[in-house]
């Protein structure tokens, strides 16, 4: 058990320069721990991308800390997302708080996880709504600490990454020709779209959006999205502040009905990584191939417009069959699952 070290509330916006310093290496450290193939983005930008906050949400933030002959080092974190009442989807998951606790492997076992916990929990109490806490991690460490803590696996998903200097780029192209002859024949319209959605189709693609995020298999998990016009526009600001490109790619039927929709989100303040997100096609369609088709396209997309990207990194549930025998043999290789812990806290 540690004995030296301190849990602080840490608001971003609100911080003293020394905390804030110690936080940023604290965050890099753990960051190359648990998820190096991402790389580092630079100091400026992870300070900036920090301090913005989603209206939607309300924060909590704690770190723990030690001195190092005598210099203030951040050995863990802790942080919830609280849906308020300006979230679309406050009436369906307003009793679920998001949270994530962090703490280096060299402090692990210590008591820190567990004291963070418990700040989030005598937090989460302070709201009648929350009856729920629900936790992701990606190592072994984090799923024995939440298990042992009560909380219930309540849906693993493989974390995958490709490699894209060793993309087999003539299947990739033979996927985009099939599906090149699929909307010539069926007269499918393929739609680029960046930064945000067009405001003649935002209502039809905010629908599709929640439709097809929650067709994915979900195992236990109680939270179900609710994917509005605002959500799209909150998010365009977001990603617009922390400089973030996000691309998507739609399919659009002979009769004017958006059918599948590919998206994938990209930095330049962290160049090797392309973040791959939701690809799905519409019940009523499926079965033709445009899900391969979209996901070619969209891979030949990124490698047009991003060279210098190294990496893609996406997930899916381990149960989504279908989608994962399109990414492994695009060559998506998985790391260590991602699983979500649910714990009822009332």
């Amino acid at each position: 058990m540690l004995d030296e070290y301190s849990i602080v509330s840490f608001n971003p916006n609100d911080v003293s320069e020394q905390l804030l310093d110690a936080y940023l290496i604290f965050d890099e450290k753990i960051t190359l721990e648990l998820i190096p193939e991402q790389g580092l983005t630079s100091i400026e930008s992870r300070k900036k991308n920090l301090k913005i906050l989603n209206p939607t949400r309300d924060y909590a933030f704690w770190v723990a800390s030690i001195p190092v002959a005598e210099i203030l080092t951040v050995v863990g974190s802790a942080r919830m997302s609280i849906l308020n009442k300006n979230s679309p989807d406050y009436e369906q998951n307003g009793h679920i708080t998001r949270c994530s606790i962090l703490v280096l492997s060299d402090f692990t076992n210590q008591g820190i996880g567990t004291a963070l916990l418990d700040k989030i929990t005598e937090q989460a109490m302070a709201y009648n709504q929350i009856t729920d806490l629900m936790f992701n991690t990606y190592n072994a460490s984090g799923y024995s600490f939440f298990e042992k803590h009560g909380a219930k696996l309540a849906l693993e998903q493989n974390r995958s990454y490709l490699n894209l200097s060793e993309v087999d780029l003539n299947m990739m192209n033979s996927w985009n020709s099939l599906g090149n002859e699929l909307a010539a024949k069926d007269k499918i319209k393929l739609v680029e779209i960046t930064g945000s959605i067009p405001d003649d189709i935002i209502d039809e693609y905010a629908s599709l959006y929640t439709e097809i995020i929650n067709q994915q298999p979900l195992g236990s998990l109680q939270l179900r999205h609710v994917i509005t016009v605002d959500t799209f526009r909150t998010r365009a600001e977001q990603m617009k502040k922390m400089d973030q490109q996000w691309h998507t790619i739609l399919t659009i039927e002979h009769n004017g009905q958006i059918s599948g929709l590919t998206e994938f989100q990209y930095s330049s303040n962290q160049p090797d990584m392309i973040f791959q997100l939701l690809t799905g096609v519409k019940d009523e369609y499926r079965k033709r191939g445009i899900g391969k088709w979209l996901k070619a396209k969209m891979l030949l997309f990124m490698m047009e417009n991003y060279p210098s990207a190294k990496y893609i990194e996406t997930s899916n549930t381990v149960t989504n069959a279908a989608m994962i025998s399109i990414n492994t043999r695009m060559g998506f290789y998985d790391k260590e699952p991602l699983k979500f812990y649910e714990l009822k806290i009332r």
